[in-house]
Order: C-alpha cells, then sequence, then structure tokens
C-alpha cells in the first residue's frame, strides 16, 4: 500500500485554513495558491498536488498545461495502481 509521504522540516509552514476552500472556486484562485506552494519548494515531491493543479488547469481550458501537470503527479507515483487513474485514456466513476 502506498501512502503520501509528506516531509516535514523545522520552518514549514502551513497554510491558514480559510484559504483550504479556495481552490474549488471557480477561476485562477486556486490555481494560483497551489502554484505559490509549489514555487516557493512546498510538497514539490506531493503527486496530489500536481494533480490537484493538473485538475484545476484543466477546468480552466488549458489543456496542454494540465497535460503536463498530470504527466509530473504520474511521475511522482510510486505505485502503478495508483498511477491508473490518471491516465489520459482512464474511465472516471
Amino acid at each position: 500500500m502506498c501512502w503520501p509521504r509528506a516531509r516535514i522540516r523545522p520552518g514549514d509552514r502551513a497554510e491558514p485554513r480559510g484559504r483550504r476552500g479556495d481552490a474549488r472556486r471557480p477561476g485562477t484562485p486556486g490555481l494560483t495558491l497551489i502554484d505559490a506552494i509549489l514555487d516557493r519548494g512546498d510538497l514539490p515531491d506531493y503527486r496530489l498536488a500536481h494533480a490537484a493543479r493538473a485538475e484545476l488547469l484543466r477546468r480552466l481550458g488549458r489543456t496542454s498545461d494540465a497535460r503536463a501537470a498530470f504527466e509530473s503527479a504520474i511521475a511522482l507515483t510510486q505505485c502503478r495502481n495508483r498511477s491508473a487513474g490518471f491516465s489520459s485514456g482512464g474511465s472516471r466513476s
């Protein structure tokens, strides 16, 4: 079984709880937040951050950027069965 491995170091900071729902709002606030987290080097190897970014890009119609972000998420996936849901031909249920 694969579990995400968060690497917490002294000095790491978390986003305020009130901003948690920003990623679900239409538009770019969630994308901006995820990009800021990744740009400052927090969670660079966390596949779900890249997958969330890819989904937001897809919803915004930025398909080539979304594809690249999904590919990053797949590359970070260590379990083969976890990557099956991210593949471009996978079915959604």
